[in-house]
Formats: C-alpha cells, structure tokens, sequence
C-alpha cells in the first residue's frame, strides 16, 4: 500500500459515484488500517438518508462540503462511520459497510476478538471509531490511502424497510471481494501435566 492522499475533489462527487469509487482504498486510524470491501450511497432526496426530511443537529456534517465525515449511532450500540459527498449543503454520504484488515491485526483482535469487519458495526469496533470525530475533515484522525479501482458489485442496501419502494430498491450497496486472507490465529502450546482422568 502506497500512502497516496485523494485530492480533495475526489469526495465533491454525487454519493452513487463516491460510493463505488471507494471500494478497494485503504482507511487509516491510527495503527490500523482496513481494505474498504463494502459501501452504500444516501442522496439528498433518498428516504433512506437521515437528510431527506431538513437539517439537525444530527445530521449536520451531511449539509458541508464533501470529505466531511458523519458519524452516528445506530440502535444505541453501533457507531455508523459515513463519508459527506458533494457539494456543500447538498446532503449526501456514503456508509462504509464492511473492509478487511491490512495493518493492525493484533489491535482489532484485541477490540473485538476476532478480524471480522463485515458490517458497519464490527467495522467502526474494529477501527475504534467514535461520534466525537463526526464533523471532522479527512486527514485529522482519520487517513484516506489511495488504491486502484477494483471491480464490484451492484445490491439493494441492507436496514432500509422504512424508505419509500424505490429507495429499498436502488441498487445503491455496492461491494468487491476480499483481497487478503486472514491470518491464522496461533494456537498455545498446552504444558504436559497429570491427566485428570
């Protein structure tokens, strides 16, 4: 992995653009680093957008300019890790879903006893995001590495039965496949001892 920054008009593009063009560029919090394997796009006048009905407290980071990130919490457990696109004021984000592990296996292992990042929440977890870095601009705390684009996937996004039929049916998720396998777990030798049997 070569740490090549994005120039900041890679995160100006519409949602469903930025979401399948992140696909496969590595994210970066402190010592760990994750492969981006899955995405979702929210438009401004999707029904599934937090932003679809006015501006909150909330949802604020949404309505600034694109590199922007949004973080929120999910079902009072889950941190949800969003990436603001677009223009300034035109409310639109994309959810990191799920990645891999490049860098810091030990780290996500130790937060969340295993690697597996496949889902928003276990993501977040393992990355060790928090709400207090929704509002921040990439480059603070949070890295962006550059990466050749990859191949994907087109789906209708998970979690999303309140939204309007054409909304639920977008194929606005979008998802390539892993790269790195996982490495094994070492097991502990078992010291020789008096049998209990």
């Amino acid at each position: 992995m070569e740490e090549i920054r994005l120039d900041s008009s890679f995160y100006l593009q519409e949602a469903t653009e930025l979401a399948p063009a992140l696909l496969g560029k590595y994210l970066q919090m402190g010592s760990v680093v994750i492969r981006i394997l899955e995405t979702e796009a929210y438009m401004p006048e999707d029904s599934a957008c937090h932003a679809s009905k006015g501006k909150t407290k909330r949802n604020a980071p949404m309505f600034d300019r694109g590199g922007i990130l949004y973080v929120y919490l999910c079902y009072g457990i889950h941190q949800m890790f969003n990436i603001v696109s677009g223009q300034k004021g035109s409310a639109q984000a994309v959810l990191i879903r799920a990645g891999e592990v490049f860098r810091g296996h030990d780290i996500v292992r130790e937060r969340r006893r295993n690697l597996d990042l496949i889902g928003p929440g276990k993501l977040t977890q393992g990355l060790g995001v928090q709400r207090t870095l929704s509002g921040e601009q990439i480059g603070k705390n949070v890295q962006l590495w550059d990466a050749p684009e990859v191949l994907h996937s087109k789906h209708p996004r998970i979690g999303i039965d309140y939204a309007l039929p054409k909304d639920r049916d977008a194929l606005w998720r979008f998802v390539t496949p892993a790269k790195y396998p996982t490495p094994k777990v070492k097991k502990r030798k078992r010291s020789a001892g008096v049998s209990k049997d």
